[in-house]
């Protein structure tokens, strides 16, 4: 027969709150159900609450049952079996009393086990619902999470429901979690939210659920939470649109633990945000509230959330990725995990996908914030490698890893999902959603290529372009290339197998030898490709290496030491650059009186060039004279000293070690210069004041065994890359440019020097060691001591040309 009873709560041990207790009283009748009418009365222990519901005042603490609340109550029979579902008790106001029916008692004696507030149970244990998003109305505490066990209550064989030893059944209750209250005074409009966080690793706050046990039912029950769902936040919103400004009290459950530091995070209706943090060495108590007054604080504008992509395939976030998998082809053979920081929480986390092949099976957006897995393939997002849930639910960072599942798009041409619709460009728009109400929607673009770069060789320009998914039964399968900036298409050779496809350049006849811009493939540089399965044409592109860079290319970096101007910083070694500075900055110059530096720094409007000045030089070092015509230059290589006896004169040393990763086809600078008659010959022979003297620029890559060291007193050592008579005994010259420049520039003019070889196989330090040369000099045969003191020469921003 259903019984209906009234059960009241006679105590609840809440040890560390003192002030007075009640009961509200409201005019709702109770429903006496189809039982008899039982009431149960008990007097509450002084000190002792009976209500999770907390007021706090000025100088008291009051607890009080309200209606709405409700009682899990299990009747167990000795040696018999828990009910699978705990019995549900509302509290009347009228009455004072909680009302239900036990359906699940059964007579000859056992034990009553209650518990507060009312939820699932597995056997004897409760399961409370204890996750880490909370609400609060106003200031008043929220007992959804107040976790409260009644030490058990036998009864006896001829008892009836709900009495024990003939008389109404009384429970004692004991609180299993701690409450943290922050009593916080803020000049905030309103608060939305309220962010705890426990900052250690392993600290949790909340979980999907708080499991405590029944049967023993007093202060020593301990509370555990769920493995599901752990976190370490918890966060706390306001209804019903936020509490009010002047004095907010932020209520938290928490399992009794030592967190060595909390965080408080108090967000504003104005998306501004103040943080509190609370470092500790005691371990919070069950059954304690403790309360913690919080002013002062200090607002900030919340910055919106951001996402960083790792960079690993050497690109940038709203760079276009290539879809291109490891040997496993599970995985792309690079690092997708994008790092996404929001300092005012995840309230929101999405992907809208653009996918024609997701799309075709109905994927269109995965709910990382709330959902575990894949809508309609049953894969679950932590198989893959994705956090999820509550792993990213308010958090301050996470890690969105798709390196596992943009490989998926590739597995579904084998479940017969069209080649079309894989081999294209795939979007995933990642939207992430912060407390405060703002969000960042970035773009995540991977291109599944029928065609990828298995591999390239960018000093021999060759290239293996893989091709993907090629039936077995194709009879004509072809590819052609071409950069993404010329419009005329070159044909790539295909295997016999139809699994790839070579490229390979193409080279003028006679030395110096030409290498076809428009064919082989070259660094830094973005080609197309049209891929033709008999008549069924795939289209996409592929880009190669960056190649190498030139240090201090810009000219940006100089430093002075010893009254002399050095193309580089301050560090001793590892410099590319030099000048003939050391030597000319040893001579004064008698008509001024200043050390001499034919090659200096000057700005060029956003940063530095190089200027080189051709001089005659009257000075002295120290006692002794030096009256020599010197030109401005700079160089790649050091200064080898300078000559004062005899042929006065200077020694440089061409050339630094330098990796070649990539065949340049041109050096780019830009310049501009005078030039003027020769007025002063020097040791050059040929030459009359009528002429012209030039500036000359030159590059050159090596394979050399060391540095060539130039002396302007012996010709025999003097270097030049053009003429078969001025070879480097070094070694050979692979590739050179050369610059003559027998016109004045007065504005800036940008220039690519091209790059012929007269070796097209061998690669600079095949069988040496690989050297670069750069050279500039405002006047060209300024190692004679010959030019014009109207020369000069200002040089900025090198880089290689591909």
């Amino acid at each position: 027969m259903k019984k209906s009873l009234k059960l009241l709560f006679c105590a609840t041990a809440l040890a560390s709150l003192a002030g007075c207790n009640k009961f509200d009283e409201a005019d709702t009748a109770p429903d006496s159900g189809n039982g008899s009418l039982i009431k149960v009365y008990a007097k509450v222990a002084e000190n002792d609450g009976t209500r999770a519901n907390i007021h706090v005042g000025e100088s008291a603490f009051t607890a009080e049952w309200e209606a709405g609340d409700a009682l899990g109550i299990l009747p167990v029979k000795t040696g018999g079996t828990a009910p699978a579902t705990a019995a549900k008790f509302d509290y009347n106001t009228t009455s004072a009393a909680f009302e239900g029916s036990l359906n699940d008692f059964v007579a000859g004696g056992g034990n009553y086990y209650a518990f507060f507030p009312h939820a699932q149970v597995s056997g004897t244990t409760a399961n409370l619902p204890f996750g880490n998003l909370r609400t609060q109305t106003g200031n008043d505490f929220n007992s959804a999470y107040d976790a409260l066990v009644a030490t058990p209550q036998a009864y006896g064989a001829a008892d009836e429901a709900g009495k024990v030893d003939g008389n109404p059944v009384a429970f004692t209750l004991h609180r299993l979690t701690s409450i943290l209250d922050f009593s916080i005074a803020t000049q905030a409009d309103k608060v939305k939210y309220l962010l705890l966080t426990a900052g250690g690793e392993t600290q949790k706050l909340s979980a999907s659920s708080l499991d405590f046990a029944l049967e023993n039912g007093g202060a020593e029950t301990a509370a555990t939470l769920s493995t599901t769902d752990q976190s370490n936040v918890i966060a706390l919103q306001y209804t019903p649109d936020g509490a009010s400004a002047d004095k907010v009290e932020a209520f938290f459950n928490v399992p009794a633990d030592l967190y060595p530091t909390l965080t408080l995070d108090v967000i504003g209706s104005d998306n501004q945000m103040a943080t509190v943090t609370v470092n500790r060495t005691e371990a919070f108590k069950a059954g304690t509230l403790y309360t913690k007054a919080v002013s002062d604080l200090q607002f900030a504008p919340i910055d919106a959330p951001s996402l960083v992509w790792p960079g690993e395939d050497g690109k940038e976030i709203g760079d276009v990725h290539d879809l291109t998998t490891d040997e496993s082809g599970t995985s792309l053979n690079y690092s997708a995990a994008v790092d996404i920081v929001v300092p005012g929480g995840i309230a929101g986390l999405k992907v809208d996908i653009e996918s024609p092949a997701l799309n075709a099976i109905g994927i269109t957006t995965l709910n990382i914030f709330n959902e575990t897995a894949i809508p309609g393939l049953g894969i679950s997002y932590e198989d893959l490698g994705l956090s999820c849930g509550a792993q990213v639910q308010y958090q301050k960072t996470c890690v969105f890893n798709i390196t596992n599942l943009v490989p998926m798009i590739l597995v579904l041409e084998q479940m017969g999902i069209d080649a079309s619709l894989i081999y294209c460009q795939h979007t995933f728009n990642v939207t992430v959603t912060d407390l405060a109400g703002q969000s960042t929607t970035q773009p995540l673009i991977f291109d599944a290529s029928k065609v990828t770069l298995a591999s390239a060789d960018l000093w021999a320009n060759t290239a293996t372009l893989a091709l993907k998914s090629i039936p077995s039964n194709a009879t004509s399968v072809s590819v052609q290339y071409k950069k993404s900036t010329e419009t005329t298409w070159q044909d790539a050779t295909v295997s016999n197998d139809k699994t790839m496809a070579t490229i390979t350049p193409e080279w003028s006849e006679t030395t110096p030898y030409q290498i076809n811009p428009d064919k082989g493939v070259f660094a830094a540089t973005t080609y197309d490709y049209k891929l033709d399965i008999d008549g069924t044409e795939f289209t996409g592109q592929f880009t190669t290496a960056p190649g190498m860079t030139i240090a201090n290319g810009n000219m940006d970096t100089w430093y002075s030491k010893d009254n002399g101007w050095y193309p580089h910083s301050d560090a001793s070694t590892g410099n590319l650059w030099a000048t003939g500075n050391p030597g000319t900055c040893t001579i004064t110059d008698n008509n001024t009186g200043n050390r001499v530096n034919l090659t200096s720094p000057i700005d060029n409007g956003s940063g530095k060039a190089a200027y080189l000045k051709s001089q005659y030089i009257n000075g002295k070092v120290s006692i002794i004279p030096v009256k020599k015509f010197g030109a401005g230059n700079l160089f790649v290589g050091d200064f080898g000293g300078i000559v004062i006896t005899g042929n006065q004169g200077a020694k440089v040393k061409f050339g630094k070690e330098y990796e070649f990763t990539a065949r340049p086809t041109g050096l780019k600078l830009k310049y501009k210069n005078t030039v003027g008659n020769i007025n002063y010959i020097g040791s050059k022979t040929g030459v009359s004041e009528s002429d012209i003297d030039k500036a000359r620029i030159f590059v050159c890559l090596c394979n050399w065994s060391g540095q060539h060291t130039v002396d302007t007193t012996k010709e025999a050592t003097y270097f030049d890359p053009t003429d078969p008579n001025k070879q480097a005994s070094e070694g050979e010259v692979i590739g050179y440019g050369d610059l003559q420049i027998g016109e004045t520039h007065t504005d800036w003019t940008e220039v690519t020097i091209p790059i012929v070889y007269n070796d097209k196989i061998n690669k600079p330090g095949y069988n040496k060691k690989s050297y670069l040369v750069i050279s500039c000099a405002a006047s060209i045969y300024g190692d004679y001591l010959c030019g014009s003191t109207s020369n000069d020469l200002t040089v900025d921003d090198f880089e290689w040309v591909y």
